[in-house]
Order: structure tokens, then sequence, then C-alpha cells
């Protein structure tokens, strides 16, 4: 009986020796594991046609409903294991003054910076689409690929308007 139980005792210790030398837990940071993460996710396309715009994001971000937002604007979130938003406005002509009717502006979305932000302006059919991407600081070298296509965007064609009882040619 002392053998067997000294058996178990050894067995037990053998496998937990084991488990500890061989199971090592993920030593990756979480920005890390995030970027290399990026590299195999999906992304999908939103496209407002009533507004004549579509962007690609993230296949893992969620569309967030806000009752406030109005026509043309539209917001994508990831908040598992990070904050990260991509959203997009559209805005009268009025409302934003760049010289150039195709600028992307980064920087810090915060006095303490821990936050960074991407946005596209965009005029065209005498409106600006703004695309705009926010992120931790930490995550930049994560989130390149979603920094790319906010600023290689494009909005694309004119939004087509189906009018019906067209006037017709006698």
């Amino acid at each position: 009986m002392k053998k067997l139980l000294l058996f178990i005792l050894v067995a037990i210790a053998c496998g937990w020796l084991a488990a500890t030398q061989c199971l090592h837990s993920d030593q990756r940071s979480p920005q890390q594991q995030f970027r290399e993460a990026m590299n195999h996710v999906w992304f999908k396309t939103y496209a407002d046609h009533d507004m004549g715009y579509s962007f690609y994001y993230p296949s893992f971000f969620h569309r967030d409903e806000e009752p406030s937002f109005g026509l043309g604007h539209v917001r994508f979130s990831y908040h598992l294991l990070t904050n990260l938003e991509l959203e997009c406005r559209v805005l009268p002509e009025s409302a934003v003054r760049f010289e150039r009717q195709d600028t992307v502006v980064e920087g810090y979305s915060d006095h303490s910076q821990h936050y960074r932000y991407t946005t596209h302006y965009l005029k065209k059919h005498r409106r600006w689409y703004v695309l705009s991407f926010r992120y931790p600081a930490d995550y930049a070298s994560a989130v390149g690929r979603i920094n790319y296509f906010v600023k290689t965007w494009d909005v694309g064609e004119p939004p087509h308007y189906h009018f019906k009882d067209s006037i017709t040619s006698r």
C-alpha cells in the first residue's frame, strides 16, 4: 500500500512538472497577439447607397446603433480586448474647411496621449465624407492594416437616386 501511495504521489509530481514545463501561457503582449491576429482577419464592406459611399471594416467589429446618428452616419467598434472605433459621417460642404479635397489627419485624441486617431476627409459631390479610426496609442503597430484602409479610402460613385414615375419623352 505504501508503494502504491508513493507511486501515485510521484506520478502526480511528474505530471505537474510536465504540465508546468510544456504548457506555457502565451507570453506575447496583447498588442502583439492582436497584430498577429490582424494578419488573418477578413474585412467586410459597409455600403451606404443613399449617400454613395462604402468602406472596409474588420469582420469582428460590430455596428453601433445610435439613435442620434442621422443619414450617412455609421460607427463600427470592437471593445473586447481594447477599444477600437471606425466611424463614417457625411457632412455638408460648408461644415469643413480644408484647401485640399483629400486630406488625412492623424494625431492624439486626448491630452494624456492614450488614444490616437486617423481621419480621412474627402470632398466629393458637394459633400464632405469623413472616415475616422480611433485606437489606443500602444496598438499603433497592431492596427496598421485598418489605418491603411482609412488612409487610402475613396468614396466611389455619386449616389444614384431612383425616381418613381420618371419623366419620359413622347
